[in-house]
């Protein structure tokens, strides 16, 4: 897939400029053992770089020697398949292996015109990901599988039916204040046989009712009118 596929009549001139600076770009090929070789075929500066570090890097060692800077015409093997599973051995050896760090071993990035020690500040970089290698990494170091942690009844987070009081709520003594409080009344008989264990589970969190005044929010009745309403 080549950056000049299609002609685009909205372009702007900086990109126009930074296509021309490209000119022919790259090519890669990827050989029998998965290595990725590349040769530059620009004019201008190409440059090949990695997310890791240099001890984590699958660079080979002739792309690290010339700083990343490809020489006009000549095919050089960017990914190294060989550095990458002395890497996953390495990586084995240990009593708790980072996937994730040699996945992204995986990862090179080919930088156009000019090169930048962060990749997003480069005017123009296409990011290569080695598949064979993810497959062989996934062959001997298989992702791990998280499955669903099951529910505890300590979870204070409920909703629809399963709502109810956690294990935390009932160990909550119920708040003493004299005078201010009357008990839940329940809603059904005692003597038909239910305990009511629900409701002084929730009394045990939510205290007890306020008991309001009989003077309270209560007014006499007045006789209003229709000449008081002008």
């Amino acid at each position: 897939i080549g950056l000049n596929g299609f002609e685009n009549p909205m372009r702007d001139p900086k990109t126009e400029e930074a296509k021309r600076h490209i000119g022919h770009g790259v090519k890669i090929k990827m050989d029998d053992a998965g290595n990725i070789i590349i040769k530059r075929a620009s004019k201008n500066a190409v440059y090949a770089k990695d997310v890791n570090g240099p001890e984590d890097s699958c660079l080979s060692a002739d792309i690290q020697r010339l700083q990343g800077q490809l020489e006009y015409e000549k095919p050089v093997k960017m990914f190294d398949m060989k550095k990458f599973q002395q890497h996953i051995s390495r990586e084995l050896r240990r009593a708790y292996p980072d996937r994730r760090k040699l996945e992204t071993q995986c990862i090179c990035v080919v930088g156009f015109v000019k090169d930048n020690t962060e990749v997003l500040d480069m005017p123009c970089w296409i990011m290569i990901i080695n598949i064979v290698a993810l497959d062989m990494l996934k062959s001997k170091l298989p992702p791990t599988v998280i499955r669903n942690r099951a529910m505890t009844d300590n979870d204070p987070y409920y909703c629809g039916l399963s709502a109810r009081v956690p294990k935390f709520g009932k160990k909550m003594p119920a708040p003493q204040m004299p005078g201010l409080h009357t008990p839940l009344r329940k809603a059904h008989s005692e003597s038909d046989g239910h305990t009511g264990s629900s409701e002084d589970d929730y009394s045990r969190i939510y205290g007890r009712l306020r008991q309001v005044p009989a003077h309270y929010g209560y007014y006499q009745r007045k006789e209003l009118y229709a000449s008081k309403w002008r």
